[in-house]
């Protein structure tokens, strides 16, 4: 008898090593439950048919009451028990002793008559459970709403409230239920500050949109302005059609994707949000556009770059720009392939996979560490290069300044024929994808997020301004008009100054 309760001993303290080493990092000690009385498998916890992967489980000495206290007790094994599929959670205002009297938590004893319903007759269906710790607000004021503006809780636990013709999302975290006795209405407690926020950020996610939207014409513009005209289809103007014609497909598809996810039929539960195939396909397009455009933005750099450096790859035109169709679509495709591979792969962790198929963004997951793998990495290491590019090209422009006037005046048809004009385009080739990046390190609730993505979303105005707008082009199109109107091809003045 001794040595098997030694075996239960030694059984026991290995099981809590095994798990030692596991942590709660996905949901507050307050959202846990007790499951010490599961198995633990592969990396995995199972407790009454649940299973809480790495993060969702983790051995701690205490817990939260229902009265919100942390009480020290003997280690013992805590699951998120709000954050699985299997079981969601939803807050209570007040503790159970308490009722909502006007918009405060009062002791029941204080108030000993009301008629009405009470919050034990709150039913709640489907997998869904009344979490007792009182709800606060963290400093922030605390308000109710009524039932009759109250929508709809979603499966995630996200509740989706009416709020001037609009439909709000609100967080598990951030809001909580309860009932007005007195008034016999249900009421939904919202942080003041947090129900503004997320009401605006909600409307910037629609601007968003909006704005990469607005971009698309200006791309059309810019590539049929480099079609019709013979002289800006060089190797450089056949190379930022290509760039635009990437980020035309992405803003295209993008923009489409983040209106249609702010329906408000959608986020009431009215109608889907997107097709899932729709979705998954369109995820993957927008993820090869964006490559496509990131390696045509940088062939086109090298191809300042080599001009200034008197780089010679290929004497012919048509080689040259040959040679770049390559690099930039098969990097793109070689990228996406590997990102579809790794979707469907059983082996790598869905932390770590792109999730273009089953986290419903119709694009990468929302999860920092995937954002930078598949694309902030891929995006800093060409900024990089593309700023040696402009560094070293900056210095030739210098060093030769004396002799650009020459040099390049005989060579007008040439879009490299104004170093300003290639210096103005490389800072701002340079300055939209640093946006992206400094989007992507800014935490996504600050107001700062979305001045730094707003300005990558206006590509199209950006680059119609930099790229049509300058003299040597105006002065092209005006002569294409011309002879299109059939009229006398009249003299116009063309000097570029070499000042950088």
């Amino acid at each position: 008898m001794t040595k098997f309760f030694i075996l239960i001993i030694l059984l026991n303290i290995t099981h809590f090593r095994r798990i030692s080493a596991h942590n709660l990092t996905q949901c507050s000690l307050s959202d846990t439950q007790n499951i010490t009385s599961g198995q633990f498998d592969s990396g995995n916890y199972h407790h009454d048919r649940i299973l809480y992967p790495h993060g969702y489980f983790g051995l701690v000495k205490s817990y939260i009451n229902e009265n919100g206290s942390e009480i020290t007790s003997e280690s013992h094994i805590r699951g998120c028990s709000c954050m699985n599929s299997t079981l969601k959670c939803i807050r209570r205002c007040c503790l159970d002793e308490s009722l909502i009297d006007s918009e405060n938590c009062v002791d029941r004893f204080d108030k000993p008559t009301f008629h009405g319903i009470t919050k034990n007759e709150i039913r709640i269906q489907g997998n869904y459970k009344l979490i007792d710790h009182e709800f606060t607000c963290a400093g922030k004021e605390k308000f109710y709403i009524v039932s009759n503006e109250f929508v709809k809780i979603g499966e995630d636990q996200t509740i989706y409230i009416n709020n001037k013709g609009s439909v709000v999302e609100i967080n598990y975290a951030h809001y909580c239920i309860d009932v007005n006795e007195t008034e016999r209405t249900l009421l939904v407690g919202v942080c003041h500050k947090s129900y503004d926020f997320i009401y605006n950020k909600f409307l910037r996610f629609r601007f968003l949109g909006i704005e990469m939207l607005v971009s698309v014409p200006f791309f059309l513009v810019t590539m049929i302005v480099h079609a019709v005209i013979p002289e800006l289809r060089n190797v450089h103007g056949m190379s930022l059609m290509s760039y635009v014609g990437g980020l035309t497909v992405a803003y295209l598809f993008m923009g489409t994707n983040k209106i249609l996810g702010t329906r408000n039929a959608c986020l009431t539960g009215a109608e889907p949000c997107y097709n899932l195939n729709f979705c998954t396909v369109s995820g993957y397009i927008i993820y090869f556009s964006i490559m496509l455009s990131f390696f045509w933005l940088n062939a086109m750099c090298f191809d300042i770059f080599s001009t200034f450096r008197h780089i010679r790859i290929s004497k012919a035109p048509k080689k040259k720009f040959l040679y770049y169709c390559i690099y930039a679509w098969g990097m793109a495709s070689l990228l996406t392939i590997i990102t579809i591979s790794i979707d469907a792969s059983n082996s790598i962790s869905d932390d770590y996979k792109p999730g273009m198929y089953y986290t419903g963004n119709c694009f990468l997951s929302a999860k920092k560490i995937v954002q930078f793998i598949y694309l902030h990495m891929i995006l800093l290491v060409l900024i990089s290069l593309n700023t040696t590019f402009f560094v070293i090209t900056a210095i030739k422009i210098n060093r030769v300044r004396s002799e650009t006037d020459k040099s390049f005046a005989k060579n007008n048809n040439s879009s490299h024929s104004n170093p300003n004009h290639n210096k103005d385009r490389f800072i701002l080739y340079l300055l939209n994808w640093s946006m992206e990046l400094i989007s992507w390190m800014i935490d996504g609730d600050s107001a700062w997020f979305y001045v730094t993505d707003s300005i990558n979303m206006l590509q199209g105005p950006l680059i119609f301004i930099f790229v049509l707008c300058t003299k040597h082009s105006r002065s092209l199109i005006i002569k294409r008009y011309r002879i299109y109107r059939e009229k006398p091809e009249e003299k116009y003045d063309e000097t570029f100054t070499t000042r950088v």
